[in-house]
């Protein structure tokens, strides 16, 4: 939680500048966001950073897909963590059925009881009788789902990486609704691909669900603007090309460092 954060950083600070002060090489961050972040607490030279946005995906797994027009497949794709929005997703589903647009709001994951934050078979089957809601539960058939789905959402409530599930989802060539955190805004540009919600506000989630539900034409241009951004820059290998650049560099460092003692 935030107030966890806020308690444990005058401790943390300082053990990252002590670590990062004696390691040659280069310090690898998912978004820019957290880069920025390092960098303006005096935690690390941004001459020796460099951002690498997440694992990347297998383009020939999760290829470009035509937009299934007759589909009101609505999908969150995540593990079953209170902090990726479920309960907003909930919410969100019972707004849109509410207002008449014809939508399946489905859940897809495997539990994580070993989390704190994980919710059990119990709570989600909870969900499942309080909301229009289903829990698909984990699946191995993630990318023919996202085929199959009209929107995908993350309503995540706390700072992510670059989430796979988006990137994925991107690639697919499916708009996306999503939290505005910072892994979220590198998948997510607002009104080009997907939206860009505030956490917590299962009313614009709603809302912009609805939209895409009812406008086609603009899921399908979200979806293609998606498919094309992660095929120039989320692709494992352009990911591979950059780690390995990374690599390269922090191997020269180390070595400049060991001709200077």
């Amino acid at each position: 939680s935030h107030w966890k954060a806020r308690l444990i950083a005058p401790f943390t600070k300082p053990l990252y500048r002590r670590t990062l002060r004696r390691c040659a090489g280069v310090l690898i961050f998912q978004t820019a966001h957290d880069l920025r972040y390092f960098v303006s607490q005096g935690l690390v030279d941004p001459s020796e950073a460099v951002v690498i946005p997440g694992a990347g995906i297998n383009p020939t797994e999760f290829r470009y897909t035509p937009y299934p027009d007759n589909s009101t497949l609505v999908l969150l794709v995540a593990r079953m963590l209170r902090t990726k929005g479920l309960r907003e997703f909930a919410e969100a589903a019972r707004i849109v059925t509410n207002n008449g647009v014809p939508a399946r709001f489905v859940i897809v994951g495997p539990l994580d009881t070993e989390h704190s934050l994980g919710l059990s078979v119990d709570e989600l089957r909870a969900l499942e009788s309080s909301f229009p809601v289903e829990w698909w539960g984990p699946r191995d058939d993630v990318a023919a789902l996202m085929r199959e789905a009209a929107v995908i959402v993350l309503p995540t409530t706390h700072p992510e990486g670059v989430p796979k599930a988006l990137i994925e989802a991107a690639a697919i060539g499916r708009p996306i609704v999503a939290t505005n955190a910072p892994g979220c805004r590198y998948i997510v540009r607002h009104k080009e691909n997907g939206y860009l919600v505030e956490s917590g506000s299962s009313s614009d989630i709603a809302r912009h669900v609805a939209a895409l539900l009812q406008d086609k034409v603009l899921a399908r241009q979200f979806g293609a603007a998606g498919a094309r951004f992660v095929a120039e820059n989320c692709t494992d290998h352009i990911i591979i090309d950059k780690t390995l650049e990374a690599y390269s560099r922090a191997a020269f460092l180390a070595g400049q460092q060991g001709d200077d003692q």
